[in-house]
């Protein structure tokens, strides 16, 4: 018997506590050290329509996303898990990094940089990546859809673009079924602040045991 193919909606981009107090401060290319802070510090100029391509799943050269990070809190750094942020942009590390980098994440992929001490000089140990989003489809079918509004609000609102209620289940989003081939992580640029993950993935990401909550739903295959 053929099985239906499975895609996965993940709200993760829309979980505010990813990226709070991890007592990391950012150097941008050709700027100085951001100033540490454990609230959201000013946004470089360019970093915000940056932002804004990433979540869209826009292909970006590594420029965009921070050099590097520095640790000003080693107490709340030592309790990041997997998936945390460099800047605006998540970046990865353990068991996240080494599943996903067994997948096709189209032009997108793991960009490796150094997280050093507080001194600035002296490199933390192990593997960091920015986790570049590089990948799109047009699959998203509203009109079909539950647990979605139209992105921003009045004069804000942006036509033809939605997000994703906190409520969503699963089936709620409903996609063309052509979106179930590669690559493994996408975006869909009609559905702000979402990821979409293979059904391989997402059974790579369990078998490994990686202990982070990507909010995940099946998606309904029209």
């Amino acid at each position: 018997m053929t099985m239906e193919p499975t895609v996965w909606h993940s709200r993760m981009m829309s979980d505010p506590s990813i990226g709070i107090k991890q007592g990391l401060a950012a150097k941008w290319f050709g700027r100085e050290w951001d100033t540490p802070t454990h609230i959201a510090p000013p946004t470089p100029p360019g970093a915000m329509e940056s932002m804004m391509r990433y979540v869209r799943g826009e292909p970006q050269p590594s420029e965009a996303f921070p050099e590097a990070l520095h640790v000003f809190d080693r107490k709340q750094f030592e309790k990041i898990g997997d998936l945390f942020t460099a800047g605006s942009f998540y970046a990865v590390k353990g068991k996240l990094a080494e599943v996903l980098s067994k997948f096709d994440l189209g032009q997108g992929g793991l960009i490796p940089f150094l997280i050093y001490q507080d001194d600035k000089v002296t490199p933390v140990t192990g593997e960091f990546f920015i986790w570049s989003l590089g990948a799109q489809k047009n699959a998203f079918l509203p009109e079909q859809s539950l647990k979605i509004r139209s992105s921003g609000i009045g004069q804000s609102a942006m036509s033809g673009q939605w997000t994703v209620d906190p409520n969503v289940e699963d089936g709620d989003i409903a996609l063309s079924a052509a979106s179930a081939g590669p690559p493994d992580v996408w975006c869909d640029p009609r559905l702000l602040w979402s990821l979409f993950f293979s059904d391989a993935l997402v059974t790579a990401l369990r078998e490994a045991k990686v202990n982070t909550d990507f909010h995940l739903h099946r998606c309904r295959l029209v």
